[in-house]
């Protein structure tokens, strides 16, 4: 996930400067900011595989590391931005406290029975 923290943080501030250029409608500024961030956190995952592919990387363990780091990276988020959108589309804070706290719960449930 340490991949994920420098590209959101670039979104972030991309995203925190622009928000008044970029936005014609009226939407909570820290939206702005989580949406783009995530969004530039997302890895262009077809571009690695063909890239490990093309260097004939994919089948050595740095390759297999690389690509399966990318793909629970990617994984994730994916499942952020679609956490993003609902807390976005939420109307109200009660709401998007209702979203964030079961899919927390849902988080902590799954781990417990995978563990």
């Amino acid at each position: 996930f340490v991949s994920m923290i420098i590209p959101f943080a670039v979104g972030s501030g991309i995203a925190f400067f622009l928000k008044n250029v970029i936005m014609t409608i009226e939407v909570p500024p820290g939206s702005i900011v989580l949406f783009i961030g995530v969004a530039f956190a997302i890895t262009a995952f077809p571009v690695l595989a063909r890239i490990l592919t093309e260097t004939k990387l994919l089948a050595t363990p740095v390759g297999i590391v690389t690509i399966s780091a990318a793909a629970v990276g990617d994984a994730a988020a994916w499942c952020l931005l679609a956490l993003t959108v609902a807390i976005v589309s939420a109307h109200d804070p009660i709401t998007s406290l209702y979203i964030v706290s079961h899919t927390l719960l849902t988080l902590l449930t799954n781990r417990a029975f995978y563990s």
